[in-house]
């Protein structure tokens, strides 16, 4: 256990320099169109640089997140809203982009009440679009609707009704055995939404057990891991044994377009050093903290 514990620390540590050297001068993390399915779009390191912040932003070098937040603050639409290169304001986008400046103070929470213009009539669950976007055609998407409830959650605003519609929006999901997303490759980023946004008492059975398995491409056991209470040691083994010569982790595809995929090696790395400072903070008498200045 000292060892898998001892190694864990050192992978954290490779893993946030890795980080480092993957952020953009702008502050962005990139995002990379796959090639073997590109998209139509152009890649938008948006979404991806909130992701990685709110992933890892607590042990990231002070320089590193302090401009990772600064990008995001500069890419903000109007009125607490962001947006894909060359699309309007979205709920997916702004809500990940808000939940990050509320976590790290540059944000008051209730800002994430902005998010309600996506709501969906009288009963929801919220639109990824404005309604005028797609005139009406788009299905409520239930990975854009758990990082909603994130924001709304971490801004200490959301509403009974609102976790309720997105709970049933999820069941219905799971009980149709796909995560039926419009923009996310794996039913992975499901499990990790959910649990983000507090809905880890849905039972996702075979959905959730196919990913937390080795053999696993290490972004998605990530993924389907931090929607866990607790980090196995194995599990923590299997996720150093693929960490790269450069201290990262591979990317996976991820999100998509209509066409293609997009993949970041730097959102891998930020779920792996999730995943491992979440088996080092459940440590008895130890905080991440203390274990990461050691």
């Amino acid at each position: 256990m000292d060892d898998v514990f001892n190694l864990a620390k050192t992978a954290i540590g490779r893993g946030t320099t890795a980080l480092s050297i993957f952020q953009s001068s702008d502050g962005s993390f990139p995002l990379y169109p796959c090639t073997k399915s590109p998209p139509s779009s152009q890649a938008d390191p948006i979404f991806l640089t909130a992701s990685v912040v709110l992933a890892c932003g607590d042990v990231l070098p002070k320089t590193v997140l302090s401009n990772a937040l600064d990008y995001i603050e500069r890419r903000e639409w109007l009125d607490h809203l962001w947006n894909w290169h060359g699309f309007p304001p979205d709920a997916d986008d702004s809500a990940v982009a808000l939940a990050a400046l509320i976590k790290f103070g540059r944000c008051d929470g209730r800002t994430a009440n902005v998010l309600r213009r996506f709501w969906r009539d009288q009963n929801g669950p919220f639109s990824t679009w404005p309604s005028s976007f797609l005139q009406g055609r788009e299905s409520p998407d239930p990975v854009v609707n758990c990082n909603v409830l994130f924001c709304l959650q971490i801004g200490q605003c959301y509403q009974q009704r609102e976790r309720e519609a997105i709970e049933n929006l999820i069941k219905s999901v799971v009980s149709r055995g796909t995560h039926h997303s419009d923009y996310y490759c794996c039913v992975s980023s499901l499990l990790y939404a959910a649990a983000r946004a507090g809905l880890g008492v849905i039972d996702f059975g075979v959905m959730e057990a196919s990913f937390i398995a080795p053999g696993t491409h290490v972004q998605y056991y990530a993924e389907a891991l931090n929607s866990q209470r607790f980090i196995p040691p194995d599990a923590v083994s299997y996720v150093i044994r693929q960490q790269e010569i450069n201290g990262g982790w591979p990317g996976a595809p991820w999100v998509s377009d209509k066409d293609g995929d997009y993949l970041s090696p730097a959102y891998a790395t930020a779920l792996a050093i999730q995943l491992l400072y979440r088996f080092v903070d459940q440590a008895p008498g130890m905080q991440l903290s203390q274990a990461i200045s050691k």
